[in-house]
């Protein structure tokens, strides 16, 4: 794997991850305020219909234990249930209970809480797919299958982040006239100066989000070096104006 396939990869997780964080802590709110007595109940056929394979795990006397078991029959609280299953559910099948388990998302009052807006389901279905494909991809590192599928992948993520407001939200295609790298750093530098402060290193990571999620190949971003001597010039000045 290339070097700018691994930074690029990275960006991704980053953001994947973003996706499901805000969706778990959707889905709670919108359970709870739906079905406020009933918020982990609501979920048991659902988790029982899934393959408990991967929610297995061993004990230190060597015993199978079933995690999506162990909370169904728990005597815990519905929140204390519902919590601990969101803090195991993989996005796989968080995904697949949106899109799939019809008690749910045939819900109108539990879909205006969890997206905030209307929202056609035969897309909530249509993304949900490519979009465990692309979280599944990313974590093996599997760069042949992303580059084959990354129109529909970043389609998918997208889809996600306008619907849930990710911060990401704004993806768009640059402009045919590209702004030079001292450009844009002068305009961070203006926008939020204490970043001159951060470490270079951090700063040439936020660089390469920024140029990312507006559309930029992370093969077409500019080198380390560069961002740095940007990076330098602007202190430099700034310390001569002082």
């Amino acid at each position: 794997m290339e070097k700018y396939e691994i930074i690029e990869f990275s960006k991704i997780y980053k953001r994947i991850m973003e996706i499901e964080l805000t969706l778990k802590a959707r889905v709670k709110h919108s359970l709870s305020v739906t079905y406020p007595n009933k918020m982990f109940y609501r979920l048991i056929p659902f988790l029982q219909s899934i393959p408990h394979n991967k929610y297995i795990t061993k004990t230190k006397k060597n015993i199978n234990r079933d995690r999506i078991n162990d909370i169904i029959n728990s005597k815990n609280t519905e929140e204390s249930k519902l919590d601990k299953i969101l803090n195991i559910i993989y996005l796989s099948d968080l995904l697949l209970m949106l899109a799939e388990y019809k008690q749910l998302f045939s819900d109108r009052k539990f879909i205006n809480y969890l997206y905030y807006k209307k929202v056609n389901h035969n897309y909530i279905k249509k993304y949900a797919v490519p979009l465990r494909q692309l979280r599944n991809t990313v974590m093996h590192f599997d760069i042949y299958n992303y580059l084959s599928n990354k129109k529909i992948y970043l389609e998918a993520l997208t889809f996600w982040e306008q619907l849930l407001f990710c911060s990401n939200s704004f993806i768009h295609e640059l402009p045919q006239i590209k702004p030079k790298t001292a450009t844009i750093l002068k305009l961070i530098a203006k926008e939020c100066p204490e970043i001159l402060e951060m470490n270079d290193r951090i700063i040439c990571d936020i660089f390469d989000d920024i140029a990312f999620i507006n559309g930029l190949p992370i093969s077409k971003l500019p080198s380390y070096w560069t961002i740095g001597r940007g990076i330098y010039n602007i202190k430099r000045k700034i310390k001569t104006n002082e």
